[in-house]
């Protein structure tokens, strides 16, 4: 991951993620930001579609209290832990791999 962050502080923190389905990627953003010093109250959550568990299990772990999660949309997991009906993969369709 990449971490470069200001040498000023700044107001806000926003973690951007095109999709949250476990929620595991924005939880290691967040860990990256709480250690270089950045409190909970300063770091948003930002997706563009979030699964219900994900964003369920991202707002009732303890380590996230504070930070306010935004998603445009919320969706179901199929059993195979896809989003239904979802938009395919962001990286896929970013850089023409899928």
């Amino acid at each position: 991951y990449l971490t470069s962050f200001p040498t000023t502080p700044a107001t806000d923190f926003f973690l951007l993620d095109p999709i949250l389905v476990t929620g595991q990627t924005m939880s290691k953003a967040v860990r990256l930001l709480r250690d270089a010093g950045v409190p909970n109250e300063r770091i948003r959550a930002v997706t563009m579609l979030a699964s219900r568990t994900g964003a369920d299990e991202f707002c009732s772990n303890p380590e996230h209290a504070g930070i306010r999660l935004y998603s445009v949309m919320l969706d179901e997991q199929n059993e195979l832990g896809q989003l239904v009906p979802g938009v395919g993969d962001p990286g896929d369709r970013m850089y023409a791999t899928g």
